[in-house]
Parts: structure tokens; C-alpha cells; sequence
């Protein structure tokens, strides 16, 4: 188990292909939790300009990360996918109390980059916006299929060249009480407003 708490800020700028600020490799049965920390003004090459977690080669659906009361902005991935949070295949990933924004990608996803059907993924009371990405969902991108549920949550005020601004995909979005801006007829739910 991995735990990151109260870091003032990670800063990286790894000039490597691959998670600018942090990479996990979620092939085993990895737990890890970042709480009251910043990932800011890191730089990849390739996917997850902020954080990368999954197991890039097999679906082993074992890892689970949690992110709580923390800030992902200002981080880049060229010519990947996920300017702020990318994984994929991981068995579970929740967002709780976070803002992810300022992020940039030169793909898709440019908060988040989502992919490999992972068994659960929570976004709750946080915030996703000020993203970019130069192909599609400036703010989430969901690959895949992949599912994911967001509660109490704001998605609006990201950008893209191409696609939906907030959320594309091709995977499915159930979103409550959030405030959904850009969105393509991915995302369903009840109780939501619009940007």
C-alpha cells in the first residue's frame, strides 16, 4: 500500500514517455491514496501529465486509487491522453473533495482519461474544469466502454479542437446533483443542471 498525505506540492517534470508527476503500476494488488496533496505543473511525453495509474500491459483489474481533498492542475501530456489523471484496467478509482483543472493534452481527456472498464469509478464533490484537450473532452474522456458514476460534482468550462468540450467518450456517464457543461449523449442521470 501506497500513501501520499499533506504533500505541499509534487513536481516532477519528468521528460519520460509516461505519468509526469506520479506513475503507479497497478499489476499487483497495489492500494494507494493521495490526500491533501497538489499534482501541479508536471510534464509527460505521452499519457497522464499528472498521474498514471493501471497495469499498462494486462487487464488485471487489482489496483484501487483513491484520491481525497486534493488538486491536480497545470500538467501536461503532449501527444497522450489524460493531461491530469490517465488509467486504465485498475479495479477501482474514486475522486472525492478534488479539483482537477488547468491541465493540458494533446489527445483526449484533458482532466481525466479514463479506459479498460475498471470495476468501479467514483468522482464525488469535486470539480473538473479549465482543462484542455486538442482532440476531444477537454474535461473527461471515457475509452473503451468504460462506465463511470459522478455525484455533486462539476464538469463545465473545459475545451477541446474536436469532439464535446467536457465529456466524450465512447464509454458511459451516470451523473447526479452535478453540473454537467459540453456533453456528449454519454452521460445520463437525474437531478443535474447544464452550463
Amino acid at each position: 500500500n501506497i500513501h501520499l498525505t499533506g504533500y505541499g506540492n509534487i513536481n516532477a517534470t519528468g521528460d519520460g514517455g509516461d505519468g509526469g508527476g506520479l506513475f503507479f503500476d497497478a499489476a499487483g494488488e497495489v492500494y494507494v491514496t493521495v490526500t491533501g496533496t497538489t499534482v501541479s505543473g508536471n510534464e509527460a511525453v505521452d499519457d497522464g501529465g499528472g498521474i498514471v495509474f493501471g497495469d499498462r500491459n494486462e487487464p488485471g483489474y487489482t489496483g484501487i486509487l483513491v484520491i481525497d481533498s486534493s488538486t491536480i492542475s497545470d500538467n501536461s501530456a503532449y501527444y497522450g491522453d489524460g493531461g491530469g489523471l490517465w488509467f486504465d484496467y485498475a479495479f477501482g478509482v474514486e475522486v472525492v473533495n478534488s479539483t482537477i483543472s488547468g491541465n493540458y493534452v494533446g489527445g483526449t481527456g484533458g482532466g481525466v482519461h479514463m479506459q479498460g472498464a475498471a470495476g468501479w469509478v467514483y468522482i464525488e464533490h469535486s470539480t473538473i474544469t479549465d482543462n484542455y484537450a486538442g482532440y476531444a473532452g477537454g474535461g473527461v474522456f471515457l475509452d473503451d466502454e468504460q462506465t463511470a458514476e459522478i455525484d455533486h460534482t462539476i464538469v463545465s468550462g473545459n475545451t477541446s479542437d474536436g469532439g464535446y468540450e467536457d465529456v466524450d467518450g465512447s464509454g458511459s456517464l451516470t451523473a447526479h446533483w452535478s453540473l454537467i457543461g459540453d456533453a456528449a449523449a454519454i452521460v445520463s442521470g437525474s437531478d443535474n443542471l447544464d452550463d
